[in-house]
């Protein structure tokens, strides 16, 4: 699929008769290659003993590459019959005529139907005198029919080429091309080029960041009432970029093999009240290939003269960012979630600063060596960088890449200065891994005591109504693998920076709360639905509000220990001990609390199940008050003995 292809199944036909035009001249240098290698094959099968020409040098002229062609006159011979044996010409038939029809496409946009007409009745006059060739075989008189020049005799297709090739030289000059600020245009009205002017001062702005990368050349024209601009973005042939300008009124056609990035191509207007049609999937078919694209379509009103030209100045500077923007995708997806890698493109787009210059100075590549200057283990491609710094940090430090990469390449910066800056500012990013571990920690309570408040909440109030019990145990579940998620967290960042092993310590045995408590809420799950004695029931309830202020005090533990970790001030000192006196203080009231449900089960009259399933309840309840008072004491511990004590 040609880009000519797209634009024309588009209907821009006008846009793209400088292509045609181009195209044609191209194709006429491959006919003369033809006919003179037609010439020169028989010339040989008439006069072997005068040696085969080399039209190597003429056909590398002509752009054809098929270095096989070279041995078709050496192979040329006479056959019995005073025919001419010549290897494949049944193909170069083919290439002749399918460039003809190149050099005619022009002339149907350019000189309209009307004039074109005759030359097509030529072309079809002198196929049908020719017939259908097959085999390897021919006659002179067909070599006649294609190669003569002559005008006293016969028409041939060499005399039409020439007819046909002199109407395109005249329609090459009459286009008469200008240049408005690197945009091909032709045919435009003074308040176009003002336009056009405006889109090219926003493309011209950001261009330098596609860096060494082809691509953005742009041609504009006026058709009828409208002035088309279009966009070849970069190499990939469906990667094409037309608008429309009416009056006040801006159609932008975008096609693009990857629907991913027409949809970040639309997120980069969100600032303008640009309307956009649903992205459509459709098929360029070409004879029997078939190639799918997707086609987007977003329309502004301009209010003003002014803001339609603010809006195509805008315009023409994003298009840069969709250059070698699904391989950047790829390669930063190796770090962070899709989510947050697009997420990151965005804000490197917004920000004009882009990604191709993170491409430019080695991609993933520079990541990777980075981090074996400061990782401890070894690293393998493919490992996130998110688990080892957290979500956030490893955003913040990709966001640092991305930006240092354009800002020093545009600023000639030579590419080794650059990836050392990035080698030194990771370093920075795992010093602070303590407080990173701090922070997953904290979401691990925070996660803790969701389970631990919808638990109770439920023991106190709903487990007799299942559809809500069971809503809130599927709830549980899917913290407790949160927290599972959080923990692993937690792990990998240690291992990679060595340090917070005590917060690791303190984390995992937080997630045997996590696991008691998603337990009590499968409990509750099996409670009967008939009532049950309120005196047992007591107990259960107490033991779940006490979980809950316990996670409480868990969470303060936490925020006072990051502190304490920063400034070992006074206060902070108080808070945190008070805090775990707290947690200590509850759990020697859950032990009170389980003993009394152990007492009042064994003096009640409930069957064996009811009892065990109440006693078992009680258990959870106490375990994930046993587990907090272990981590506090931990934490306690660690501050006392590393940080409390000069």
């Amino acid at each position: 699929m040609l880009k000519t292809d797209i634009v024309n199944e588009l209907g821009e036909n006008p846009l793209l008769l400088p292509a045609y035009v181009d195209q044609a001249l191209e194709a006429n240098n491959r006919i003369k290659y033809y006919f003179t290698l037609l010439q020169e094959a028989r010339r040989f099968a008439d006069h072997p003993e005068s040696g085969a020409a080399d039209l190597r040098t003429e056909r590398g002229v002509a752009g054809i590459s098929d270095s096989s062609l070279d041995a078709i006159i050496s192979s040329t011979q006479h056959t019995a019959d005073g025919r001419y044996y010549i290897p494949r010409i049944e193909q170069l038939h083919d290439s002749i005529v399918a460039a003809l029809e190149t050099m005619l496409a022009p002339l149907r946009v350019g000189r309209g139907q009307g004039v074109v007409k005759s030359y097509e009745q030529r072309l079809k006059g002198l196929l049908d005198a020719i017939g259908t060739i097959s085999g390897d075989e021919v006659s002179g008189d067909y070599i006649d029919r294609v190669t003569h020049g002559r005008r006293d005799h016969s028409d041939s297709l060499h005399l039409l080429v020439m007819d046909v090739h002199k109407l395109i030289n005249q329609l090459q000059s009459e286009l008469a091309q200008e240049n408005i600020n690197g945009a091909r245009a032709y045919g435009l009205t003074d308040p176009d080029r003002v336009l056009v002017r405006a889109f090219m001062a926003g493309l011209n702005r950001t261009a330098p960041l596609k860096f060494d990368h082809p691509g953005l050349d742009t041609t504009a024209t006026r058709s009828g009432d409208r002035l088309i601009i279009e966009n070849d973005i970069g190499t990939t042939d469906a990667h094409v970029l037309v608008i429309h300008v009416d009056g006040l009124r801006v159609t932008l056609t975008y096609t693009d093999v990857h629907e991913q990035r027409a949809a970040f191509f639309e997120s980069l207007f969100e600032k303008y009240s640009v309307q956009w049609q649903d992205t459509r999937s459709r098929d360029l078919v070409k004879g029997e290939e078939k190639d799918r694209y997707f086609l987007c379509t977003g329309i502004l009103v301009a209010e003003t003269p002014a803001q339609l030209q603010e809006y195509l100045d805008f315009l023409g500077s994003r298009i840069v960012f969709l250059i070698d923007w699904n391989k950047a995708r790829k390669r930063l997806r190796n770090f962070i979630r899709k989510r947050d890698c697009l997420g990151l493109l965005k804000w490197a787009a917004d920000n004009n600063f882009g990604h191709r210059a993170f491409l430019q100075v080695g991609g993933e590549r520079i990541i990777y060596e980075a981090l074996a200057r400061v990782s401890r283990t070894e690293v393998s491609y493919g490992e996130r960088l998110d688990s080892m710094l957290g979500e956030t940090p490893a955003i913040e430090f990709l966001r640092f890449v991305l930006q240092t990469a354009a800002t020093g390449l545009l600023n000639g910066r030579s590419e080794r200065l650059i990836r050392d800056e990035i080698k030194t500012e990771i370093f920075n990013f795992f010093q602070s891994a303590g407080e990173s571990v701090y922070e997953i920690c904290a979401d691990h309570a925070a996660t803790i005591f969701d389970l631990a408040d919808a638990t109770s909440h439920c023991m106190n109030r709903d487990f007799h109504q299942l559809e809500e019990t069971s809503r809130m145990a599927v709830l549980a579940k899917r913290r407790e693998t949160r927290a599972d998620d959080l923990l692993n967290r937690v792990r990998e960042v240690t291992r990679r920076s060595g340090d917070g092993m005590h917060i690791r310590k303190v984390t995992e045995q937080a997630d045997n709360i996590a696991d008691s408590l998603e337990e009590a809420a499968y409990l509750l799950t099996l409670m009967p639905a008939t009532p049950v004695d309120e005196t047992l029931l007591q107990p259960l309830q107490n033991l779940s509000r006490l979980v809950v202020d316990g996670v409480r005090g868990y969470i303060r533990c936490i925020e006072t220990a990051r502190q304490l970790e920063v400034s070992n001030v006074r206060e902070d000192r108080q808070a945190f001990l008070e805090a775990v006196d707290d947690i200590i203080t509850i759990e020697h009231q859950t032990d009170a609390e389980e003993r009394r449900l152990l007492k009042l089960l064994l003096q009640s009259d409930c069957d064996a199940g009811l009892m065990h399933l109440l006693d078992r309840l009680g258990q959870t309840f106490e375990e994930a008050a046993d587990a907090l008072s272990r981590c506090a004491q931990m934490m306690k511990d660690y501050l006392i003995d590393e940080v409390m004590t000069p």
